[in-house]
């Protein structure tokens, strides 16, 4: 594994030349061994043909191929682009040539048409001008060998086996070039989705207590309403107000008051988890959500988070201090809009307050 990942580092390596671009020079640099490799494989398929041109041919594509990825790391990635591109296209008709279109050679032309589009520094009209060179060079070859017979015959399984050779590689070298090309688009696209969602939870959290806030809260009502009356048959809210909230302030200052907001808060979360959900809607006021709960059962609820909240110690300027919250409760009419059912729940609430405070209004 070591040796492989050192391969792989000097394959990855960089570019000094600011002009250059690494990503054009790893795909020049993997299609030099890719070639290298199936001229290799050329080479050690080719033992029932006497020794001859095609081997002095294979030869040759085998040192070009090493001197386009060797000159890679020398600020030539221009050069080597194009050496690649002329060796690539011959070796593709040296093997349909020779050997006929039984090879495979005819793969490698998608291939080469990839290997042209992804590098950057090519203009884009000339990219477009060599697409529709190789197209033109696949159709002169197909026409080329249903008319002519091979210049060799080889063995039908030496033939298999440059086929499926020819398939697989063409396929992974394929696969290599996307993947790399696509890998920091992809990434970015993770990040930005990880940043939209990071967004869109922050839009719809209230930054000081960590409950959602008005926004959110009536779309997840919404949502409540819209899943139906089988999922949801009851749908209970309650508005929740601290009690002579403006005195804390006063006494203990703002940070007086953010403590008690903080603390009533985590009580409301872990009262509510896999119950209901509570939002702040302003200021001290807050709203509960309470799906799957007549006005019975949502009145008892809050009465016993009424009771709790007033054993709840906040330690403010070295005092202890209770707060008491006063609460207006109503089960939601499917008919009606949720925000008349929510001023419904806030008229109580203020009916609450001005008859004595600390109480639930049903």
């Amino acid at each position: 594994m070591k040796i492989i990942d050192k391969i792989w580092q000097i394959i990855i390596q960089d570019v000094s030349n600011d002009n250059e671009l690494k990503k054009s020079a790893v795909i020049i640099r993997l299609t030099a061994l890719f070639l290298i490799f199936i001229s290799f494989v050329g080479l050690l398929l080719m033992t029932n043909i006497r020794l001859g041109f095609p081997h002095i041919i294979t030869a040759f594509y085998i040192f070009f191929n090493a001197f386009a990825f060797y000159s890679t790391y020398r600020n030539n990635t221009i050069f080597c682009y194009y050496i690649e591109m002329v060796v690539f296209l011959s070796w593709i008709f040296f093997l349909i040539f020779y050997f006929g279109l039984a090879t495979g050679a005819q793969y490698l032309f998608f291939l080469l048409i990839q290997y042209c589009l992804i590098t950057t520094h090519v203009p884009i009209f000339r990219k477009i001008a060599f697409c529709i060179f190789f197209c033109v060079s696949f159709i002169a070859l197909y026409i080329y060998s249903t008319h002519n017979i091979p210049i060799y015959f080889m063995d039908n399984k030496i033939i298999t086996i440059m086929h499926i050779v020819n398939i697989v590689g063409t396929c992974s070298l394929l696969t290599a070039m996307i993947l790399l090309i696509t890998s920091d688009s992809l990434m970015q696209e993770g990040k930005l989705m990880e940043y939209n969602r990071k967004v869109t939870h922050l839009a719809s959290i209230d930054p000081l207590t960590g409950l959602i806030n008005r926004r959110s809260t009536k779309d997840q009502i919404e949502n409540l309403i819209d899943s139906g009356r089988n999922e949801v048959p009851f749908l209970s809210l309650a508005v929740g107000d601290i009690d002579f909230f403006k005195k804390i302030n006063d006494t203990y200052g703002h940070e007086g008051g953010d403590v008690v907001l903080k603390g009533l808060s985590k009580c409301f979360m872990e009262e509510t988890e896999n119950i209901g959900f509570v939002c702040r809607w302003g200021g001290e006021e807050f709203v509960f959500v309470l799906p799957n709960m007549n006005g019975d059962q949502a009145y008892d609820f809050i009465e016993n988070i009424r009771r709790k909240v007033k054993t709840i110690c906040f330690k403010l300027n070295n005092e202890d201090v209770y707060v008491t919250m006063t609460f207006g409760v109503l089960e939601h009419d499917f008919r009606d809009p949720i925000e008349e059912s929510i001023d419904s729940a806030d008229r109580k609430l203020y009916i609450g307050k001005s008859s004595g405070r600390d109480k639930v209004i049903y």
